[in-house]
């Protein structure tokens, strides 16, 4: 029994005396080619389709994260800032990294990835909320140990962590914590697992954040406590860096320390503790240097760096040289850790001023407990009572010089003097103070 299909599509000709069928009845007639190009469009029109319903999804999530920022930020006038800031970041065209749960003033954030090891699949991970990026024998241990007694402070397991800077791209010393050093091989390619153990060196905030929502049996809680990474080498130290592929033949590095802290925490506290460089290059000589210290060997190590250094800023420029990581190891002393606007000018061109609080030293000294105040406004923390600040202020200084030889000489210190003068009457007129004018003050 023949089957007949009956459909309305009509045969004509053409000019040239060729039938034109309809597409459907060219469908129909076979014609592979006319289906194939029919079945991509109606292809095209789809993934439009789901392109344009993904974009107002992810459009209405922001929004709506936008909203809850919001919400909390008139909760907490104390540390509104710090949710305006992470607004503006979801509202950012930059592809930042978004580490903070809502709720916590700490940036932490849940892992979905299933990590070796680990009982649950999604692991709390938290980043320091902020950073005492330097300098070197400025005071960063003692503000560590002082600030450990105020009870909105988790220390983490250590102070120096140096992973930003060293570690992320080479193996750990063995003398660090044993969870660090489990994997000794880790490089950039495995920038996961190392970023795993960077962030572990903050478990103390994981336990602390997990047994509160314990305690108060909830699962939201609004956590105020915070922590932060200490290393001293953080706004200084690009010499992996400089060797990176996106800062090839570049004599100043394009992408420095201050751009992986900014991808990690956009709106970061950053604290940088400063003190008189000349000083600073004389307490930075006896604490690490073992043999031969004295006046007269660092007289002699101070004017060979002092040639070099000059020689290369006629050459090269001061911006260069300061990121010299050949010529620094040349030197006998760390002569360019000293000119501490060249540093600070990097950074304040990936965070503004009002992210940043400048400690002076001989402040810190003279006025222990004003300066932690500020310390303690700066992050927007609670105030603490006489009893803990007392301990903050009758605690004994730490990390002081290991040897005592006598001061320098003074001609050791007029040469010095002459070298960071104009570097120091720059960095007074970038943070108007004229108290890092020195000894021209």
């Amino acid at each position: 029994m023949k089957i007949i299909v009956l459909h309305s599509f009509k045969l004509r000709k053409t000019k040239k005396n060729r039938i034109w069928r309809p597409v459907f009845g060219r469908i129909r007639g076979g014609n592979f080619r006319t289906a194939v190009l029919l079945f991509l469009f109606s292809l095209m029109i789809t993934i439009g389709f789901i392109i344009k319903v993904t974009i107002d999804n992810i459009k209405y999530d922001i929004r709506k994260t936008s909203n809850k920022i919001q919400t909390l930020c008139k909760k907490n006038d104390g540390w509104k800032d710090v949710f305006q800031c992470r607004r503006g970041v979801h509202n950012s065209v930059k592809l930042l990294r978004k580490f903070w749960t809502e709720r916590y003033k700490n940036p932490c954030f849940r892992n979905q990835r299933k990590h070796p090891g680990d009982h649950s699949s999604e692991l709390l991970q938290c980043v320091p909320y902020f950073f005492v990026i330097g300098f070197p024998k400025c005071g960063t241990t003692d503000l560590f140990d002082r600030m450990s007694h105020h009870p909105e402070f988790v220390q983490p397991s250590f102070k120096e962590i140096h992973w930003i800077s060293r570690y992320r791209f080479i193996p750990p010393r063995r003398d660090r914590l044993k969870f660090i050093a489990m994997n000794r091989t880790y490089r950039t390619t495995d920038f996961d697992h190392g970023f795993l153990l960077y962030t572990r060196v903050f478990y103390p905030m994981v336990l602390d954040v997990e047994l509160e929502k314990l305690l108060k049996n909830k699962t939201n809680i609004e956590y105020r406590k915070i922590t932060g990474d200490f290393s001293p080498s953080t706004i200084w130290d690009n010499d992996i860096y400089s060797s990176l592929p996106k800062n090839f033949n570049l004599t100043i590095p394009s992408y420095t320390t201050a751009d992986f802290v900014q991808e990690m925490n956009a709106c970061a506290k950053l604290i940088v503790m400063i003190r008189d460089p000349v000083q600073r290059l004389y307490s930075d000589y006896l604490f690490f240097h073992a043999a031969n210290k004295g006046p007269f060997d660092f007289h002699n190590k101070v004017t060979s760096a002092i040639k070099l250094y000059n020689d290369c800023i006629d050459d090269k420029g001061v911006d260069a040289c300061a990121f010299d990581a050949p010529l620094a190891k040349t030197t006998k002393v760390r002569l360019r850790l000293g000119l501490y606007v060249v540093y600070i000018k990097q950074w304040l061109k990936r965070f503004p001023m009002d992210q940043f609080l400048f400690v002076r030293l001989e402040d810190y000294a003279a006025r222990t407990s004003s300066v932690l105040n500020n310390v303690f406004n700066f992050l927007q923390m609670g105030s603490v009572d006489t009893e803990i600040m007392g301990k903050m202020i009758f605690q004994k200084p730490v990390n002081t010089r290991k040897v005592n030889v006598g001061e320098m000489l003074p001609e050791t210190l007029n040469i010095l003097t002459d070298f960071y003068e104009p570097f120091n009457e720059q960095l007074a007129q970038l943070l108007n103070d004229p108290h890092y004018l020195y000894h021209l003050s």
